[in-house]
């Protein structure tokens, strides 16, 4: 006996929000079969975007409620199990592809009565998962309905940006289309303004797409402030812009850190504060049979120290920040995966603030001070 979803799976999931399946067979209900009936469902991922290469992530035994005569299944769990943490090539001068945020997956089910089979597998059609998700108190907000793309982006559309900072962004296609740039609308400090296109080529549906240009540093004329979009042929709805205005005042320090946000994309921040830095160390001490020494020399004790270790460890001060942009670092601490930019090195870190201050009534000014350390230890060779 086959089974049906009752309602197409999501063209696009974000992977963290619940997503609860149901399922019936019209033609013979499970309420009048001999026996008790449950329903097995599969499900799997494509982790190559067009390969047809499925891979079962997990595997359900669920019963029916009698009353509707459907079954249920809750597969946002399974699809977050097909994902891993992979930093986008964010230091690539080139438009790339970016693999891994987002994936096809399918359900495959049928019934057991009484823990027989009746028939063969059913398979659905495929949707598409994306490794991102929205926060608990805005479960049902849409952010692509309605667009050819969205910018991966968790700060405000308008933001700083400093002289030396270079642009660096993701974006998820909604639509397909061919001969995409980056349009980059610079105005200067007369008033006027200037365009520039850099090429990306043509764009898949459902393909996220990394690139990083020069800033205000970058160009000829110093802006003091650049519009970004995309523009390509194929794109019938709205192309979403990100303004950068240029900090006006630079400060002599600077450190900048890549974090992944909750749309599966990565944040840059760069902060301007003081940092510091220090060296935590680590081992552990055991006792031992202590022996006198009869020539007088130096004894080693009864205690011995062995795995010796070290960490670095980091605060890292943002320096004045909006607060839509300060808000929207809560995602470090969520997610707590960052990166400290080293030239083309990308060190990995793990957060540990505990926690935050977000806002102070009568405060306009805000800033976050992280502490953080370097996610590997040293050890003496």
């Amino acid at each position: 006996m086959p089974t049906d979803i009752q309602s197409t799976l999501p063209d696009l999931h974000p992977i963290y929000n619940p997503l609860v399946i149901q399922l019936a067979d019209g033609a013979a209900p499970a309420s009048a079969n001999v026996g008790t009936t449950t329903c097995e469902i599969q499900v799997e991922v494509e982790d190559i975007l067009d390969s047809d290469v499925w891979r079962m992530v997990a595997e359900y035994l669920n019963p029916y409620d009698y009353t509707t005569d459907r079954a249920s299944v809750s597969i946002h769990k399974a699809l977050q199990s097909a994902f891993t943490p992979n930093p986008a090539p964010l230091t690539e001068n080139t438009p790339q592809v970016v693999p891994g945020i987002i994936k096809r997956y399918r359900l495959l089910a049928r019934d057991l009565i009484d823990g027989v089979s009746s028939g063969g597998f059913q398979t659905s059609g495929s949707g598409y998962a994306w490794q991102a998700g929205n926060r608990s108190n805005n479960l049902t907000r849409d952010r692509i309905t309605g667009n050819s793309y969205i910018f991966l982006s968790r700060m405000p559309s308008a933001r700083r940006i400093a002289k030396r900072e270079d642009i660096s962004l993701q974006i998820l296609c909604l639509q397909a289309a061919s001969g995409a740039g980056i349009a980059v609308t610079s105005t200067l400090p007369d008033g006027s303004t200037t365009s520039l296109t850099f090429p990306l080529g043509d764009l898949a549906q459902y393909r996220v797409y990394s690139f990083t240009i020069p800033g205000p540093s970058g160009t000829a004329a110093n802006p003091i402030r650049m519009q970004v979009s995309i523009a390509a042929a194929g794109f019938s709805a709205a192309t979403p812009s990100i303004t950068y205005t240029t900090t006006p005042n630079p400060s002599p320090w600077s450190e900048e850190l890549f974090m992944r946000n909750s749309l599966g994309g990565w944040d840059k921040i760069y902060c301007t504060g003081k940092s510091q830095s220090a060296q935590a160390f680590a081992s552990e001490v055991f006792e031992a049979q202590a022996y006198p020494d009869p020539m007088g020399a130096a004894g080693r004790g009864s205690s011995r120290s062995f795995n010796q270790r070290a960490n670095q460890q980091l605060i890292l001060r943002t320096g004045f920040y909006s607060l839509s942009e300060h808000r929207a670092m809560m995602d470090l601490i969520l997610r707590n995966e960052a990166y400290l930019i080293n030239g083309n090195q990308l060190l990995p870190l793990i957060i540990t603030n505990s926690s935050e201050v977000e806002d102070t009534d009568g405060s306009y000014l805000h800033a976050c001070e992280l502490t953080a350390r370097y996610a590997y230890d040293n050890h003496a060779l």
